[in-house]
């Protein structure tokens, strides 16, 4: 790699750069970062830190994603059975943090082999996650310099501290966007976890045994595994969101009405794809457009914090939606799924064109009335600043 001129880094002093004409992510006004930073010297740190970063954050997603909805494969190894579950026993069990006791059974090994590897990444994760940049080890002091350099174009916006401070924490509950991202990500969550809980349950109406049930339910996360990733790249490349999210739930909701009103298993299993794929389409990108629409840690921690919680209840819903009684088409769970996924189109749909709007003013000058304020305090003014342009 070649080797950083040191001092034409330095040189470049944030502060001194004129507000809006630095192009950063969340903003559309043209790209003269490309002059500021090296492209080349920019893509090779930025893959350095990719190829240290997301394998374990991959690992890690995926094996607490694993412990979160195993029950539904260990449903059709017998579970309720074994358990003498009747009635909606089984849905009353999802709602409550699961602590397993360790029984030699068939169904109990598949949470205490998936939990020891969850432990045991989580260990991993405690020694080899990257700390904050200028802490990591693995960069060389001229590729730290550059990278932070990154951070601060990222936040030209914005000026404060690294810590979490309660009054942001206040404004940011205070911001339509957070609530509007929060109820989007449960919207999310309903389907994304009644799909993957109950997956095996509705394969096993099939008429399939267990483990040709548990087999069949992996190919339909592969495949949504790799439209996610694919499609999250693309939304990148376009710096859009909104429509992704929407496609996302449109998807999802054709295959929820295979999955409740068609009498064909063939049509079923294609609807358990379409559902799956549909919504984990949406799920990462509305995290991602939630974020790209503040400034500041704090705001944008408090942003993911809520909304992720807020997505959790979508688990309690859909354990509810679900009981065994409405076998085999659970036409009430698709119904609840079909509904989540509408509102989460609507809210879409609203974003999209509030954001869009309030882009429209800012490049009319609507909002100039702003620049009248000292330097200081624009760079105060987080995504309120008139040289910001929200994502769409």
């Amino acid at each position: 790699m070649a080797k950083l001129d040191k001092t034409e880094i330095q040189s470049f002093d944030l502060k001194d750069t004129e507000m809006g004409k630095v192009d950063i992510q969340h903003t559309e006004l043209g790209s003269s970062i490309e002059n500021e930073l090296d492209v080349a010297t920019r893509k090779k740190i930025t893959r350095k830190i990719d190829l240290r970063l997301l394998p374990l954050l991959i690992l890690i997603y995926t094996f607490t994603f694993l412990d979160r909805v195993n029950i539904g494969n260990a449903r059709v190894w017998n579970l309720e059975e074994d358990l003498n579950m009747k009635g909606i026993e089984f849905n009353i069990v999802i709602l409550v943090f699961y602590i397993p006791y360790i029984l030699f059974e068939g169904w109990s090994w598949i949470f205490f082999i998936e939990g020891a590897m969850t432990c045991s990444i989580g260990i991993l994760a405690f020694f080899f996650l990257l700390p904050f940049p200028k802490e990591s080890k693995f960069l060389t002091p001229e590729e730290k310099e550059f990278h932070l350099r990154r951070l601060e174009i990222d936040n030209q916006h914005y000026e404060g501290d690294e810590k979490m401070r309660t009054k942001g924490v206040f404004k940011a509950f205070a911001d339509w966007k957070l609530i509007a991202t929060s109820f989007m990500y449960l919207s999310v969550c309903v389907t994304a976890y009644s799909i993957t809980v109950f997956q095996p349950t509705i394969l096993s109406t099939f008429g399939w045994s267990s483990l040709k049930a548990n087999l069949l339910s992996a190919p339909v996360r592969i495949a949504s595994g790799i439209v996610s990733v694919a499609l999250a790249h693309w939304s990148n490349k376009i710096n859009r969101r909104g429509p992704f999210i929407v496609v996302g739930f449109l998807i999802s909701i054709l295959g929820d009405f295979f999955v409740m009103l068609s009498h064909n298993y063939r049509l079923r299993y294609m609807g358990l794809y379409l559902g799956a794929i549909g919504i984990y389409i949406a799920q990462p990108l509305v995290m991602a457009w939630g974020v790209n629409q503040v400034v500041g840690k704090t705001k944008r921690g408090t942003m993911t914090a809520t909304a992720s919680s807020l997505g959790q209840v979508g688990g309690i819903i859909s354990a509810l939606a679900f009981p065994k009684k409405n076998s085999p088409y659970y036409v009430p769970g698709g119904s609840v799924m079909v509904g989540f996924s509408g509102l989460g189109v609507i809210i879409a749909c609203g974003m999209m064109f509030l954001l869009g709007m309030e882009n429209k003013a800012r490049a009319s000058g609507k909002r100039d009335n702003l620049r009248q304020l000292s330097q200081e305090e624009q760079r105060h003014l987080g995504e309120k600043h008139p040289d910001f342009r929200y994502t769409l």
